[in-house]
């Protein structure tokens, strides 16, 4: 099986999500054309004229997006952030950010219901990994619909706290709770430990929020973490047999003054190399590869060791092996100087994360051929897994 055979899984669903908004007035094969085929030819056509003075128009970009975008993939943003314009000739080795959010939840549903429902939230996940004995950041205060529902005996509030929505991601509403003089501050607000609580009490009516002790990072990662705790996102696949292994990881550090490490929030991500845990140069979403000095301390990214980085890998098997019916989940592992401590589990994560970041496709790593599986045994009609692909045997990928 082949990154191929996920490309037609992925306009097979699609065809099947948009059969259920059809236009009445249409024929199911006209409205299937016209807006999974057409329309986004025509946006990104539309796209390209309004990004680009006139002079600065190229006839052989307009063609080649117009073609991914009638072809491969709607996400218009695809031709950029994946370099394809010095990629074209691997378009199709490629997974795309709009494939693995259409498949993976999909598969998911089917193969790992309960599993991937815990991992989504963060509350859920934070249990699972303590009764599991896994070593995860430590949830000490939990509030939800203007209440304090479980708060841990005996936490210790007079230390730096962290606290985050239990359903959001991309560090979305995060915040570093910094401690000092009885009294504890995000930048713009002080508040005394009871003040604290009523004030994420408040928070919590529309959306949970779990506060957390604060992480740090390995003292060898200090100068290249930024002011954020920092992560290795490490993708772990299972095959059909029961098999797990590490498939890819990147590192990601932040900038300024950011408390999270996201890397769509302006962050930068380096490759890691699976076998040894050496980071490569570092690449940031906005388009700036080979960065190989931290822009904040002018520290080394490139070549940098990962402490721990056994352990680390280790960590993430014992969890998928907790979340056991999981096809593929990206793990946020950070790595603090008593060890490798899970932060999350991703049941969907970022194709454009690990592509971007390694410069390369996923049809060079073991993840495509494990997916794949996974669908071909589920086997349903509607799924046009009969072709046969061109792949199999790709290894784990490494940093460059």
């Amino acid at each position: 099986m082949s990154v191929e055979a996920l490309h037609r899984v992925y306009w097979s669903l699609l065809r099947e999500n948009l059969a259920q908004t059809k236009r009445r007035y249409l024929p199911t094969r006209v409205d299937y054309v016209l807006r999974a085929r057409i329309m986004p030819v025509l946006r990104a056509l539309l796209t390209e004229y309004r990004n680009h003075a006139p002079g600065d128009l190229s006839l052989q970009r307009m063609t080649r997006s117009a073609w991914l975008a009638g072809t491969m993939t709607r996400d218009l943003a695809a031709y950029e952030k994946l370099g394809l314009s010095n990629a074209w000739h691997r378009r199709a080795d490629f997974i795309y950010h709009d494939h693995i959010i259409t498949i993976l939840p999909y598969l998911n549903k089917q193969v790992a219901p309960q599993d991937s429902l815990d991992l989504k939230d963060k509350r859920r996940f934070a249990r699972r990994c303590a009764s599991a004995g896994l070593p995860s950041a430590q949830v000490i205060c939990e509030f939800e619909a203007g209440q304090i529902v479980s708060e841990l005996k005996g936490s210790n509030w007079e230390r730096d706290l962290f606290s985050k929505f239990s359903d959001l991601y991309n560090g979305i509403g995060a915040t570093l709770w910094r401690y000092s003089n009885g009294r504890h501050s995000n930048g713009s607000s002080s508040f005394t430990v009871d003040e604290l609580k009523e004030y994420l009490r408040s928070r919590s009516v529309e959306r949970s929020i779990l506060l957390q002790y604060r992480l740090q990072n390995h003292d060898s990662l200090v100068p290249i973490a930024g002011n954020a705790l920092s992560t290795a996102r490490l993708v772990t696949v299972q095959s059909v047999e029961g098999e797990t292994a590490v498939a890819m990881g990147v590192y990601r550090m932040a900038l300024g003054d950011a408390v999270a490490d996201n890397f769509t929030a302006g962050g930068i991500a380096a490759p890691i190399n699976i076998d040894t845990g050496q980071l490569g140069a570092g690449v940031t979403k906005v388009g700036h590869a080979g960065v190989t000095r931290h822009p904040d301390s002018g520290a080394p990214i490139q070549g940098t060791q990962l402490p721990f980085w056994t352990e680390a890998k280790q960590l993430a098997l014992r969890a998928h092996r907790v979340f056991a019916q999981m096809p593929s989940v990206g793990w946020d592992v950070a790595i603090t100087q008593e060890g490798p401590v899970l932060i999350e589990g991703n049941a969907v994560w970022c194709v454009d994360l690990l592509q971007m970041v390694h410069q390369r496709p996923l049809a060079d790593s073991i993840v495509p051929g494990a997916l794949a599986a996974h669908l071909k045994r589920l086997a349903p009609q509607t799924l046009d897994l009969s072709r046969r692909g061109s792949t199999g045997g790709a290894k784990p990928v490494s940093a460059r």
